[in-house]
């Protein structure tokens, strides 16, 4: 009997961006793609933040499902990466990018990923 997780193929993702108490979002969806050894590869630039770039990356290894995701900006001279291993549908895959800011409100970039459940 092969698991709900060995099916999924996809991955929502949703990309908030904050700055001064007011937030945009975006929404991604990536495909795992198992001929690409980086996997499906989805490729952005931040809208509020456009001097920031990234990926959001989806691995099927041996039936094992893997989130990876990357930020980074060169004028700020820095960068932020994870992996994530998915096993359930529940599970999430976060990753914050914080930007310096001279108010006292928080700054920066959130990716929030999780299984495509409408499969």
């Amino acid at each position: 009997m092969v698991s709900e997780m060995a099916q999924a193929e996809k991955i929502n993702c949703v990309m908030t961006e904050f700055l001064n108490s007011e937030s945009q979002r975006q929404t991604l969806q990536v495909s795992s793609d198992s001929k690409d050894p980086h996997g499906g590869l989805l490729t952005f630039k931040g809208q509020t933040f456009p001097e920031i770039s990234g990926f959001v990356s989806l691995l099927n290894r041996d039936g094992k499902f893997f989130a990876v995701m990357s930020m980074y900006s060169e004028s700020l001279n820095s960068n932020v990466s994870g992996q994530y291993q998915m096993v359930a549908h529940e599970q999430y895959a976060q990753l914050q990018f914080i930007i310096p800011n001279v108010s006292d409100k928080l700054a920066g970039i959130e990716i929030l990923c999780q299984f495509d459940t409408a499969q």
